[in-house]
């Protein structure tokens, strides 16, 4: 591209008197010439638009993708999201706390965006970056103050304890006796809730149970 137009032109069969050459250039609508650049020999410079006319054809943009250029998308969007949840640490899909479910979701969602072309690809990169710095903030922060921690992450309830079920918190966390009991036989290998001293549902919504001592 040379002045905004494409160049459609061609070379003059006549070279100038000081061995220069010239290139006509057309505008879109192919109506003419409307400017001549000057060159010599061959030594052409390849413009910048052309590069990036390569690297669109590779790419592609919007949602008119050719297999190829999904499957490039595809390709770099792998190492990019393997990237960002290196930087975000293992506990994104380590803890499956709802703080980092959402993460999870959020990012397929948008980096999904990027790969069939509904959004721009840096764009979907950005946003995605912006989560995983977020969401790593707010892990750290959550660490160092508890209080940060209770409103991110949850806090863990109480559903059972010696021989008492606790109604008020198995009703706001949606569990029944049955969960309870299918608990006690998937923690413990117990066919009686007897032996679970004490019941939790823990922050990532995973029910736990503990065993009595044998004493008890």
């Amino acid at each position: 591209m040379v002045g905004g137009k494409w160049i459609q032109g061609f070379f003059d069969d006549n070279l100038t008197d000081d061995g220069w050459w010239q290139i006509s250039c057309l505008s879109r609508n192919g109506r003419g010439p409307d400017e001549v650049v000057a060159g010599f020999g061959t030594n052409v410079e390849i413009p910048e638009e052309k590069k990036v006319m390569e690297i669109d054809a590779l790419f592609g943009s919007g949602e008119q993708l050719t297999p190829l250029q999904m499957a490039a998308r595809s390709f770099c969007m792998f190492f990019i999201l393997l990237a960002l949840i290196r930087i975000g640490g293992m506990r994104i899909f380590g803890k499956k706390t709802a703080f980092d479910s959402i993460l999870v979701i959020m990012l397929g969602s948008v980096l999904a965006r990027g790969v069939v072309g509904a959004s721009p690809f840096l764009s979907t990169i950005a946003a995605a970056a912006i989560m995983v710095v977020i969401h790593r903030i707010l892990g750290l922060l959550a660490m160092r103050y508890t209080w940060v921690g209770k409103i991110v992450k949850g806090v863990r309830h109480s559903l059972y304890k010696d021989g008492t079920m606790n109604a008020p918190n198995m009703t706001k966390s949606a569990i029944s006796e049955d969960d309870l009991r299918e608990s006690v036989r998937l923690e413990i290998n117990s066919d009686t809730i007897d032996e679970a001293k004490e019941i939790f549902i823990e922050k990532n919504g995973h029910v736990s149970v503990v065993k009595k001592n044998e004493e008890e």
